[in-house]
């Protein structure tokens, strides 16, 4: 209902444009700061904005680590082989993601698991 009462009154301010957060969370930032009348109030939504962005970069790092470590235990499982390549890590990683998500490649991998290109499964 604020919407609809205030929509002539309020105009969106590009002038808020965070350049330290991605376009996404500017998208959520910039009406929210258009309406804001007091500029501590503003300052703490910015604070917020830039925190969340933080974590959103730590998780997803820490999502691929994970995900490198669970194609790892699942060639461990299913492979005879002695030693796994990054190339097939990060094919068992790219079968588990979504569809329309970014595929990995072997080389990131290699980044998350550290030099080398193969691993010893241990068996």
């Amino acid at each position: 209902m604020f919407r609809f009462r205030n929509l002539p009154y309020v105009k969106v301010n590009s002038d808020f444009i965070n350049r330290n957060v991605e376009p996404r969370l500017n998208q959520i930032m910039i009406p929210l700061a258009s309406v804001v009348e007091e500029e501590v109030f503003r300052k703490d939504l910015y604070a917020l904005i830039e925190q969340y962005q933080r974590e959103v970069v730590t998780d997803r790092a820490t999502r691929w680590e994970a995900e490198v470590l669970a194609a790892l235990l699942q060639l461990h499982d299913t492979m005879t082989e002695e030693f796994f390549t990054m190339k097939e890590i990060a094919e068992v990683v790219n079968e588990n993601r979504e569809v329309d998500s970014i595929q990995i490649s072997p080389r990131m991998v290699g980044a998350v698991y550290g030099s080398g290109h193969q691993c010893r499964h241990g068996r």
